[in-house]
């Protein structure tokens, strides 16, 4: 009987170790499914072994396969643009020292054939010693470069206006939907009186005054 009962005993606990085990694994996934689920890669930093695990997702976005990139901390490192590294170490740095509540940075990061991605890395630490030094470092990362792009052909769309109307001989004003000056070449800012400053925001009909030319009373607008 005592047999029997140190048996049930020891089936009890293997039990429910397996069932732990399983809602330990059940957990896992669904974390990782629920960071990949958009498309993210994962990372999870070691900082005490220096161990990194990196998602086969992480590993896709920049061209490679399940197992062509090892676990430490210096396949991401390297592969980090040389002109983003002590910035990008900087944020991470701030988050560590707990400045910032979450991590967050964006950066350029070298693909197998060489070319460059723009990516956002977001993450948080999710353990701390009993002295509080960080242990876990866990976070993704996600190909931002389409808007990049769009937003340095934007920005470069915009200087060339910003050049072209201030070389031309004609005043040249545009509005909000709501009828408030956004923009005001030289031309116009001395047409009018109004530095492009002090007429921003302004709505068109105080900055620009029509007046009949026989009476030199105000005209509708």
């Amino acid at each position: 009987g005592f047999l029997c009962g140190l048996t049930l005993l020891f089936k009890v606990a293997a039990d429910r170790r397996r069932a732990a085990e399983m809602a330990l694994v059940d957990s896992e996934e669904r974390w990782q499914f629920a960071l990949e689920g958009p498309g993210d890669g994962v990372w999870d930093w070691n900082i005490r072994t220096g161990e990194l695990f990196l998602s086969p997702r992480w590993k896709e976005l920049l061209g490679y396969g399940e197992h062509e990139i090892g676990a430490s901390l210096r396949e991401w490192e390297g592969r980090v643009h040389p002109d983003d590294r002590q910035r990008v170490r900087a944020d991470m740095d701030l988050h560590l020292s707990g400045a910032t509540a979450t991590y967050r940075s964006e950066y350029r990061m070298r693909r197998k054939d060489g070319s460059y991605i723009w990516v956002l890395g977001r993450g948080k630490v999710m353990s701390l010693a009993e002295d509080g030094a960080p242990l876990r470092f866990v976070g993704t990362h996600s190909d931002v470069t389409a808007r990049r792009q769009a937003e340095e052909a934007l920005r470069t769309s915009r200087e060339n206006l910003a050049v072209t109307l201030r070389s031309i001989g004609d005043a040249v004003m545009a509005t909000d939907r709501a009828g408030r000056v956004t923009l005001m070449n030289p031309v116009a800012e001395r047409l009018t009186g109004w530095p492009f400053g002090t007429a921003r925001g302004r709505h068109i009909g105080e900055v620009f005054v029509i007046v009949s030319g026989g009476t030199r009373e105000p005209v509708p607008d």
